[in-house]
């Protein structure tokens, strides 16, 4: 999980070294007045060569937003419902910390979708639907247009799949940040996935049942907020959202994993992507019912 326990409109600078980049993440004001921040993750010793140009065909749908990556989602509303757009929770912004969920909260951000036409298209959300780092780490926003007005647009929103992530399953990670891809499998899945705030690793923020991928997809910095894309479906089957950049376990962009047994390890260079299957029991006639049977996403 990220942390983003930081002072208000805290500013980062991530440095990917293999490509001599830098960049800042510049603050979004929101109805809140919190800053939207990327996961600082830079993984400065990826072999950026597995890496390629995502093609206009592979952004369709995915849209990119104040340094985090994010896709137009179905979420079970009819065509006249205002659109959806699914991200991570620490994309939201500082004010979002552990221990909390924020349910229908009016903000003001800006996303920029993309059309497999090549065409851009710049939305904007009006409603933070859910957020939340407890267990998971993901983010909601209502847009100000609607699924209908998309439609003729030429969007169609990603099915999200339906039941657990199996292992072993292709999938295609495609930043809308970076406007690149990589393409990996789900191959571990993670009981519990333990990352602490800073050098702090005394209270760490945990993310339960987390999937490892494979060597071949590395999360960046800009790749937080990315759907995972099963590649035999074209649906959303998890959402990336860290990765194991460090040298000291359990820290600040070094998540370690734990055992049932509460053993912990710590495989640096893999990246892990958050699991979407709760979301089935949470959501009813399109909207999110955190008292559902059943229901297990984090509630305040």
């Amino acid at each position: 999980m990220v942390q983003l326990w930081g002072s208000f409109f805290r500013k980062k600078i991530y440095q990917e070294t293999s490509m001599k980049l830098k960049f800042v993440l510049s603050a979004a004001l929101m109805a809140l007045s919190v800053s939207a921040v990327a996961r600082p993750t830079s993984m400065a010793y990826v072999d950026l060569d597995s890496i390629r140009p995502a093609s206009a065909e592979e952004l369709y749908n995915l849209a990119a937003t104040d340094g985090c990556s994010a896709g137009y989602v179905d979420i079970g509303r009819p065509k006249e419902a205002k659109a959806v757009i699914l991200t991570n929770g620490h994309c939201v912004g500082s004010k979002l910390v552990a221990r909390m969920a924020w349910v229908n909260v009016a903000t003001s951000k800006g996303f920029t979708l993309f059309h497999r036409s090549g065409n851009r298209l710049n939305v904007t959300a009006t409603k933070l639907l859910y957020a939340t780092l407890m267990d998971t780490d993901i983010a909601f926003f209502e847009l100000k247009e609607t699924n209908e007005e998309l439609l003729a647009k030429g969007f169609v929103p990603f099915p999200f799949f339906q039941g657990p992530a199996p292992l072993g399953r292709q999938v295609r990670v495609t930043s809308g940040y970076w406007k690149e891809t990589q393409e990996c499998v789900l191959q571990r899945r993670v009981f519990k996935l333990l990352e602490g705030f800073g050098s702090d690793i005394s209270d760490p923020s945990v993310a339960t049942g987390a999937l490892a991928l494979s060597a071949d997809c590395k999360i960046r910095g800009g790749y937080s907020g990315t759907p995972v894309i099963d590649s035999a479906t074209n649906s959303v089957i998890a959402i990336a959202f860290t990765g194991a950049e460090g040298t000291s376990a359990c820290a600040e962009r070094s998540p370690c994993e734990q055992d049932p047994q509460g053993r912990t390890t710590y495989h640096r260079g893999v990246s892990y992507a958050a699991r979407v299957d709760q979301l089935q029991d949470c959501i009813y006639g399109g909207n999110f019912n955190l008292t559902l049977p059943g229901c297990t996403l984090y509630r305040k």
